[in-house]
């Protein structure tokens, strides 16, 4: 929020710049022969004038939130048009200056098809005033500032809408990127947890009848499993979710022998770098989730180092490039955080490791 905040009194600062023209409408009324009244008068006028316009700025930059629609996007200018007109009453060619602070409002305020021809018309009007008190030096000096105006406006309302694009468009990426990350997450979350679980309906489904306890056992577990995947998918959505390695090794570690596999780990979770932990249980994860439903495997060797993991199986394998949604996540999942994952896979087995960049 700072550098939108930073953008709107940098804006307002600019607005006030423009506020030193108005030294000759001052000038003016002080050097006129009329008594005080007039004096009170006048700058009553500028000061209204310069509020008006300033509020006019506020909306422009972003200082006031709420949106001009209707006939609140023509009110600044028009009132602005008829104080200068006052001005150039009371004062003459002092007043000149004043109709071009109408350019910027009606350029930065109205819609874009409306803008320039608007602040075009404006320009030429307000040269057209100023003959009416002669067309001298000065009026054509205000009259070609009045283009200047116009055209330097007219940029800043470009840089303005191309910003305000840009942050549109991250807005839309940072959203799509969020959207990726909850589907990757939920799709792990899910696809483990309901692995697991599958199995071990198929396990106390065998168990029932000649092993009643440990098929309640079983049972126990089932309903655990899925409250735990229940309140993971509820602190994934809300981006609150942080697996512990150690504890996601555990758990890997203890469903895969529930699957009947032989595990060994090599190196602890410890031994990874503190950075590389998590992403390092979403390969856990992923890779245990693959080697109980698809492998068909006996054997499995995890390895954990500073910087690298791998899973090693046993089974039949399968073509890495038909890996599917749960790999291409992972190795998203793995490139985010710097890293780069390698498939190797054939009737043998499978070998899935991942090694951080830059160590």
């Amino acid at each position: 929020m700072a550098a939108p905040k930073r953008n709107s009194f940098i804006g307002a600062f600019m607005s006030l710049i423009w506020l030193v023209f108005l030294y000759f409408p001052i000038r003016g009324i002080f050097a006129s022969e009329n008594g005080m009244l007039f004096r009170i008068i006048g700058m009553l006028v500028i000061i209204i004038f310069a509020a008006i316009y300033l509020h006019a700025m506020s909306f422009v930059f972003g200082v006031l939130r709420q949106p001009l629609t209707g006939w609140r996007r023509y009110g600044h200018a028009i009132a602005l048009a008829v104080l200068a007109a006052v001005l150039h009453l009371m004062v003459g060619d002092h007043a000149l200056g004043t109709g071009i602070f109408v350019i910027p409002v009606l350029v930065l305020t109205l819609p874009a098809r409306q803008a320039f021809p608007a602040g075009l018309a404006a320009t030429i009007v307000s040269g057209i005033a100023g003959c009416a008190f002669g067309c001298n030096g000065l009026t054509l000096n205000i009259f070609f500032t009045g283009f200047g105006i116009l055209f330097m406006t007219m940029g800043i309302r470009s840089f303005k809408e191309t910003a305000e694009r840009e942050r549109k468009l991250t807005t839309r990426m940072a959203i799509a990127d969020e959207r990726d990350r909850v589907a990757r997450d939920v799709h792990d979350v899910l696809g483990h947890s309901l692995t697991v679980i599958s199995m071990k309906a198929d396990l106390a489904a065998k168990l029932v009848d000649h092993d009643p306890v440990a098929a309640k056992q079983q049972n126990a577990e089932i309903g655990q499993l899925a409250r735990s995947a229940i309140n993971e998918i509820r602190l994934t959505v809300s981006g609150l979710r942080v697996r512990m390695l150690d504890e996601e090794l555990r758990d890997t570690v203890a469903a895969m022998q529930d699957a009947g596999l032989d595990v060994v780990v090599t190196g602890s979770a410890s031994e990874v770098e503190p950075g590389y932990r998590l992403v390092f249980s979403w390969v856990l994860r992923e890779a245990a989730t693959n080697v109980i439903r698809h492998a068909g495997a006996q054997q499995v060797h995890i390895t954990l180092g500073q910087s690298s993991i791998s899973i090693d199986d046993d089974g039949h394998g399968f073509a890495p490039t038909r890996a599917g949604n749960g790999l291409k996540g992972l190795r998203e999942r793995v490139e985010d955080a710097g890293g780069r994952l390698n498939i190797e896979s054939d009737t043998d087995g499978t070998r899935i490791s991942v090694h951080m960049e830059g160590t």
